[in-house]
């Protein structure tokens, strides 16, 4: 069994958390698919994908349709669970490790896809939470 993922997972959520956010769920399962992370921060949710891999390069490969609606179902499943978060904004990230950095190179890419309307997935509130975006946010 590889130990990349976990590792990816681990150094995504210790990026995350030196920034404020505070995780609130890893390797979530529901709704037919997996949340590596959930994290929240300023009225945020945020449904985290951490991609590891050893090669820089393939860390754009991109997110499939077929993984952003199993994502977008196990964020509403995830939701239905928590009503606490019901008033969050919903967002969905995604991370990038590059495990063949010396330090495991962080890529954080906020707010990466939308779920697609009419698809069931938590619905996009029309406020925003007044936190400047993560795009620049990057080790």
């Amino acid at each position: 069994m590889s130990t990349s993922g976990p590792l990816g997972e681990t150094l995504a959520g210790r990026y995350l958390v030196r920034r404020g956010w505070r995780i609130i769920a890893r390797n979530w399962r529901g709704g037919g698919g997996e949340l590596d992370l959930v994290a929240v921060r300023a009225g945020v949710v945020a449904f985290v994908e951490v991609k590891t891999r050893g090669d820089r390069a393939a860390l754009d490969e991109p997110v499939t349709s077929a993984q952003r609606m199993r994502l977008v179902r196990a964020a509403s499943a995830f939701l239905a669970c928590h009503p606490e978060l019901a008033r969050a904004w919903p967002r969905f990230d995604l991370i990038g490790v590059d495990t063949g950095a010396a330090r495991g190179r962080i890529r954080h890419v906020a707010d990466a896809f939308h779920a697609p309307s009419g698809a069931g997935g938590p619905a996009s509130n029309s406020r925003r939470s007044g936190y400047a975006p993560d795009r620049n946010d990057r080790r």
